[in-house]
């Protein structure tokens, strides 16, 4: 079976949704369960049956039923606690850090520690979190929190006499501003309007929805009203009960105190303003007729006017009109005469172009006619040399004689 379990894990704090799954609980017991942070110590505020259709989210689950070695473990986590709060504020001033420690948190099993405080400005704790780390031997976080939450986690007694709101059943802090105190008639007193905390009561906006709805109804104090026994003095008004308490001096000078409801003087108010509204549209009526009647020549020549003032605007207009359909005109004019200026250049660069590329083909053509005969020259030169050789060794063989004739020669000498 599954269930949706409320758990607290502080005295005035905020509860958290949790998924119990076969576990038999009751509200007031304590649970362990798996938070962000790590396993926690609760106890259980309400419990509901879990239907998963309306759950957007994916709920943790209640671990288990806490057990005595569970007790004992957060009582040994709340005294590590004070020890954790005692040695920071030691090692703030040491460090000479503005800030005031409000509260510590320890996880179940002591891993992890997360410590709040106050500071007017941001506050570089680098240092901090590495002596600290060093001394409690567990990870720290450190969080910067507001007046408000502090007076939550701490506590206190308002000028009620009663527990502060915050720490005994508000679970989120509402936007509460000096126009509440103001349209609830209380005095603008810093001292009265002000908690523990030193900001605006959070009670001054339990009341302000209705006090925005009757306080346009109550007439202001000092002020002459009507009522339904003649003309009177407001002295005093009470919002709660919607009464006017009214002050009437007759003829005679002797005055009277009355008390009327709101719902009185506002049907007295209604019944004479009808009244009073009756005779002014009667009497507006009078003074149209007569408009009427004696202003009807006055408005057939104001027809005529206003008549004689349209054509002679049709007038203007018709002259503007053909003022600027001729300059149109004319600029469409200039406009075809431009883009043919420019078709003519066009048409000039293109057939400037086509004569260089001839010139520059018959340029090419006569480049290549000398590289041609440059190379028939070549052959020629080389066939020539060729031929110039191949005369002179055939010119040297003639020239030489054999070696053996030359030898017989001188063998006949000899002999």
């Amino acid at each position: 079976m599954q269930q949706k379990i409320s758990v607290k894990f502080k005295i005035g704090s905020k509860a958290y949704s949790f998924l119990a799954e076969d576990i038999s609980l009751n509200v007031g017991d304590n649970v362990v369960v798996e938070t962000i942070l790590g396993q926690a110590y609760g106890k259980v505020d309400k419990i509901e049956e879990y239907n998963p259709v309306k759950e957007n989210r994916e709920l943790k689950k209640v671990i288990r039923k806490a057990t005595k070695e569970d007790d004992l473990q957060y009582e040994k986590m709340n005294e590590k606690e004070r020890v954790a709060i005692q040695e920071t504020k030691n090692l703030a001033t040491k460090l000479k850090l503005d800030m005031n420690v409000v509260n510590a948190d320890y996880s179940l099993d002591g891993s992890k520690v997360i410590i709040d405080f106050i500071a007017e400005d941001r506050v570089d704790f680098r240092d901090l979190v590495k002596e600290l780390a060093t001394k409690l031997k567990s990870r720290i976080e450190l969080r910067q929190i507001g007046i408000r939450d502090q007076a939550k986690m701490v506590g206190g007694i308002g000028i009620c006499g009663r527990v502060c709101c915050c720490a005994a059943h508000l679970k989120d802090f509402e936007k509460v501003s000096i126009k509440m105190a103001k349209s609830q008639g209380l005095a603008l007193n810093p001292t009265k309007i002000s908690g523990s905390c030193g900001r605006l009561m959070c009670c001054l906006a339990y009341e302000d929805n209705y006090y925005s709805e009757v306080y346009p109804k109550i007439p202001k104090l000092n002020k002459e009203i009507k009522t339904p026994d003649g003309v009177g003095v407001v002295i005093y008004t009470n919002a709660l009960k919607q009464t006017v308490t009214v002050k009437i001096t007759s003829k005679d000078g002797s005055s009277t105190i009355k008390d009327y409801t709101l719902d009185a003087l506002t049907s007295k108010e209604q019944s004479a303003s009808s009244s009073l509204q009756d005779y002014k549209n009667y009497a507006n009526s009078l003074e149209k007729n007569k408009q009427e009647n004696n202003n009807s020549a006055a408005k057939n020549e104001i027809k005529n006017i206003a008549k004689e003032n349209n054509n002679k605007n049709i007038n203007e207009k018709n002259s503007n009109q053909q003022k600027n359909a001729d300059n149109n005109f004319n600029a469409k004019n200039k406009k075809h005469d431009e883009k043919n200026t420019k078709n003519d250049n066009i048409n000039q660069i293109n057939k400037n172009n086509q004569n260089n590329k001839t010139l520059n083909n018959k340029i090419n053509k006569n480049n290549q006619n000398l590289n041609n005969n440059q190379n028939d020259n070549k052959q020629n030169k080389t066939s020539l040399n060729q031929q110039n050789n191949n005369q002179q060794k055939s010119n040297n063989k003639k020239n030489k004689k054999p070696y053996y004739h030359k030898h017989n020669k001188n063998n006949q000498q000899n002999n």
